[in-house]
């Protein structure tokens, strides 16, 4: 028996056995008890978790390879079940109120299946098995992402093609026993999985090169890819929540829109946004399906930070296009600790150990600047930064400023922390905060990637929570021009 830790994560596509509703899907609370049995071989674990779309979690608990356990179900649907984060995906339709059983195994190849169902909906998920098994052989041919381009792409299409095809061929054997409303919405939905793959291999593809606009990747690498995402709608509500391909494409298709319309500023080590806030909410506010519209908007949120100086604009669009509750609270509470590092407020503190095994302060420094960096061993950027942060310091030498290191290594990295400082700047000023997640001073300051620069002034207020890199011209130029003010005030 092969062991491995399972964790099953599935995801609801609202989609009743009978014809559906015409209205837009409304999603529940969970209210409705339901059973879930079965039976698991192959492999072994103690529990699963059945996680519905709004993150609600349910752990099953497995005895002696088998499940027997009464769960509040939303609704009925389609479940995306995924194993271990890994890259069988398995599909099963679930009823509400009902005994739903189904067997999980392990085969031979090392691919997780479902079998021997028993629902009103059992002829459904033998269909829903067996493609699943024509999408692992595919996976299975082409290889990881990663390995992608080192196939011709024409094989990688070809292939995605026959998918598609034999996908279709199954189906056709299901037609007398699957509802026709449902046998015709799965033959529609075939065609949005193999858009949505065909999309993501284009645009990752690097047989081309990696090109500057991120939707010429898939004009010039997809010949009669537009022309294909022009004959489907966009904006349909009930596509949305039941089919996972039309699901992943149109949130895929927002993001590299989105990716598309950065713009380098010359003057910063960062990405000018304004573009990004003010088309993506132009976009989503043309929509008039407001389930896609409020799901897409959450993959906003992450442009929401320290370094998008549009950050208000984009906030304020976000506010009035979301009727999310819980979205537009997650999205106040970002803003509202972005406006707490504006210039002028005060900074939030540390203590922290330094070289020598003593506590230093952020209030050590009080009358000085302090130009703070923060990187890790493990950083190549943050490395390549350090000449330049020692050169910067050299410059200034004896003046009204403080240069301050603070490493975000992990406690068990301490020694690498402390022969890296030893090594290139053993007089300098050194600090150790043991990670970014566990220091309150880093969660002040939205610290989520390093390297990262900050700079305070002499009385402890922020000058620049996001200050330019000790590499970029500019920065000398402030340090000069803050440092001058003080000479000639004195």
């Amino acid at each position: 028996m092969k062991f491995l830790k399972v964790s099953v994560f599935i995801s609801i596509l609202v989609l009743g056995c009978n014809i559906p509703d015409s209205k837009k899907p409304k999603v529940d609370t969970l209210n409705t008890q339901t059973t879930i049995k079965g039976s698991f071989s192959g492999l072994q674990t103690a529990t699963f978790t059945i996680t519905d779309n709004n993150d609600n979690v349910i752990e099953v608990a497995i005895n002696d390879s088998s499940f027997n356990e009464s769960i509040d179900l939303n609704s009925d649907g389609y479940y995306m079940i995924q194993i271990d984060g890994g890259l069988d995906r398995n599909e099963v339709y679930l009823k509400k109120g009902e005994i739903n059983s189904f067997h999980i195994e392990m085969d031979s190849s090392s691919q997780v299946r479902l079998s021997e169902f028993s629902n009103s909906c059992s002829t459904l998920n033998e269909y829903l098995s067996k493609k699943q098994v024509i999408i692992n052989n595919t996976r299975k041919d082409i290889g990881m992402w990663k390995q992608l381009g080192l196939q011709p792409q024409e094989i990688i299409l070809n292939r995605l093609e026959e998918e598609k095809t034999n996908k279709l061929k199954l189906l056709e054997r299901f037609e007398s026993t699957i509802e026709d409303t449902l046998f015709r919405q799965q033959k529609l939905f075939i065609y949005f999985e193999y858009l949505s793959i065909k999309a993501e291999y284009l645009y990752y593809c690097p047989n081309d090169g990696i090109l500057k606009d991120s939707l010429g990747r898939l004009t010039k690498k997809g010949e009669g890819f537009i022309a294909q995402m022009n004959s489907i709608d966009l904006d349909n509500s009930l596509y949305y929540v039941k089919s996972w391909g039309y699901h992943e494409l149109l949130k895929f298709l927002f993001m590299v829109q989105k990716e598309s319309e950065y713009v380098k500023d010359e003057n910063e080590h960062s990405w000018d946004k304004s573009l990004i806030a003010e088309k993506s909410i132009r976009y989503l506010n043309t929509l008039k399906s407001n389930i896609i519209k409020n799901d897409l908007a959450h993959l906003l949120i992450s442009d929401l930070n320290i370094s998008n100086k549009h950050s208000e604009l984009l906030y304020n669009g976000l506010m009035r296009l979301s009727i999310d509750s819980t979205f537009k609270e997650k999205a106040t509470s970002i803003y509202d600790k972005i406006k707490a590092l504006n210039p002028g407020n005060p900074s939030p503190t540390f203590e922290y150990e330094n070289f020598n095994g003593e506590l230093t302060k952020l209030s050590d420094f009080k009358g000085d600047y302090v130009y703070i960096d923060i990187w890790a061993t493990w950083c190549g950027p943050c490395k390549k930064e350090a000449p330049f942060f020692f050169n910067l310091r050299n410059q200034l030498v004896n003046k009204n400023i403080s240069f301050v290191s603070i490493s975000v290594d992990f406690k068990e990295h301490a020694q690498l922390w402390r022969d890296y400082v030893l090594k290139k700047d053993p007089k300098g000023i050194n600090l150790l905060s043991y990670a970014m997640d566990q220091s309150e001073f880093m969660k002040a300051f939205l610290v989520s990637s390093v390297p990262r620069f900050i700079l305070i002034d002499p009385e402890g207020k922020i000058i620049n929570a996001n200050m330019t890199r000790p590499s970029d011209p500019a920065t000398i130029k402030i340090l000069n021009e803050l440092l001058d003010n003080v000479d000639e005030s004195n």
